[in-house]
């Protein structure tokens, strides 16, 4: 894989966050594809995810 389409792959991995009211609101990372997916484990992505979750 080249480094423009692993820069484009993770690049499209997104971070949301859905606000349900003004005092509650959650971060999610969007659905990912199987490349980002392959990806995701390769680098270990799941422990910023895990990060982010506690910054409610």
């Amino acid at each position: 894989m080249s480094t423009t389409v692993l820069k484009d792959e993770l690049t499209d991995i997104q971070e949301i966050i859905m606000v349900y009211s003004p005092t509650d609101a959650e971060r999610k990372i969007t659905e990912r594809s199987a490349v980002q997916e392959n990806l995701w484990k390769i680098f270990e992505l799941e422990k910023i995810e895990k990060q982010l979750s506690l910054h409610k």
